[in-house]
């Protein structure tokens, strides 16, 4: 995502909207980058440590920057929650906003923990490098539906979360290019 120059990425995705949307998503891009690096960087130090019990904030840092940058590189408008937003990301697609609720992994085969069903995609990044990553993306009707058939055991109440396993998300692997598109349609 850093390696991108700004003619590649925003020719034809913002050609036409105003100048100050085009500035405001170049800072975000760079500010999300930026931050993603930083994290990746930190977390890679505790692994050679081998401390990885302290790093799951951290790498749900990671995992949410590693997206906004993924997607803002791509001419994706979004903005990076908090409580105030209640989803990790809001994707912008022309009137909508898409709520995104995301899982970033340190390992590889680590199971995925879905809590509060508040999101329109769940998106799980398993972030390989500081150049690639795997996005394993489900729509909220698919994660209710496998909380139905016993595939995810969520816990209602006080918990309010699951997990999902490597076998369960795995068929859900797409093309971040795929899903920009997709977004794209909306809009």
């Amino acid at each position: 995502c850093l390696s991108r120059g700004l003619g590649d990425v925003y020719k034809r995705q913002v050609y036409d909207k105003p100048g100050k949307v085009i500035l405001s998503m170049l800072r975000n891009r760079q500010r999300y980058c930026e931050e993603f690096v930083r994290l990746y960087n930190e977390i890679q130090k505790y692994k050679k440590k081998g401390e990885l019990s302290g790093v799951r904030k951290k790498s749900h840092e990671m995992g949410v920057n590693k997206v906004a940058c993924d997607l803002t590189s791509k001419g994706i408008d979004v903005k990076v929650g908090g409580k105030k937003v209640g989803s990790d990301i809001i994707v912008y697609a022309g009137n909508s906003e898409i709520r995104l609720k995301v899982q970033g992994m340190v390992l590889p085969n680590n199971p995925a923990r879905v809590s509060d069903l508040d999101f329109d995609y769940f998106v799980i990044v398993v972030v390989t490098d500081l150049t690639s990553a795997e996005y394993f993306i489900i729509e909220r009707k698919e994660v209710e539906r496998l909380i139905k058939e016993g595939h995810i055991k969520y816990k209602k109440g006080s918990e309010k979360s699951g997990w999902i396993h490597r076998k369960i998300y795995e068929p859900y692997k797409r093309d971040l290019d795929d899903f920009v598109n997709e977004l794209r349609e909306v809009e």
